[in-house]
């Protein structure tokens, strides 16, 4: 059974996966689950649909236990949520069906639960210190992050794609003076992004105001930078 999970480990995992911490902490006990639901009737698609509920109850968690144990509670009920996020790709991939209408729910799922999660501690800050300065912050990053969502959905639009190919007129140079730069932002961006890598380890030192700091920074940091792609690319004429 061992040599069997394991061996499903390798089949379904990515080829470069996201970072370190989805390869080695996140697949693994992912792959277990796999194990047991691949000849069961359960879909790919209701794997992440059960891990956005289980993201809504860690959410609720947060809110409705401000202690320092509600915290951990709903950092490790997230961290299951996260999990089962890796088995829906990895049951796809196992059973040969995946689509990119099930890689466009998954999408969908992990952006609306960034935002519950994300929403969810900025109540419970506001709650646990009564600082109004949480709650603003909660507020003003829900609508970055959810402008975020809807500029990178409409950048992934095949009608965009088209477009942008056909006018690309970046050259190589500029490309590969700026290369290394933006590799070192995307990365540290990605980082922050994928909270759950450093999520539990600030709930387990109750420093989780960081991630609601951070989170913030860097989204309000993304979307000004899709915002110019998406304005340069399509408001600005050339010549």
């Amino acid at each position: 059974m061992l040599n069997d999970i394991i061996q499903l480990y390798k089949n379904s995992k990515k080829p470069t996966d996201i970072n370190w911490f989805t390869e080695w902490i996140c697949r693994p006990p992912a792959a277990v689950i796999v194990y047991i639901l691949k000849n069961t009737p359960i879909t790919p698609n209701q794997v992440t649909l059960i891990s956005a509920i289980v993201c809504l109850v860690a959410s609720l968690v947060f809110v409705t236990i401000p202690t320092y144990q509600g915290l951990v509670i709903g950092a490790l009920i997230y961290q299951f949520s996260f999990i089962l996020d890796c088995v829906d790709g990895q049951l796809a991939r196992i059973r040969q069906i995946a689509s990119p209408l099930g890689h466009l729910f998954d999408f969908t799922m992990d952006e609306i639960k960034a935002l519950m999660i994300f929403g969810a501690i900025a109540i419970r800050l506001w709650i646990a210190s009564s600082n109004n300065i949480h709650l603003l912050i909660g507020l003003i990053g829900l609508f970055i992050i959810a402008a975020g969502i809807a500029l990178t959905s409409f950048t992934r639009r095949s009608e965009y794609l088209e477009d942008l190919s056909k006018n690309n007129d970046i050259s190589d140079n500029n490309m590969d003076q700026s290369s290394s730069i933006l590799l070192c932002l995307e990365k540290f961006f990605k980082f922050v992004i994928h909270y759950p890598q450093y999520f539990w380890v600030l709930a387990l030192l109750d420093l989780i105001e960081i991630y609601l700091y951070s989170y913030a920074a860097v989204s309000t940091l993304y979307l000004g930078y899709i915002s110019l792609s998406v304005i340069k690319h399509l408001c600005i004429q050339k010549p």
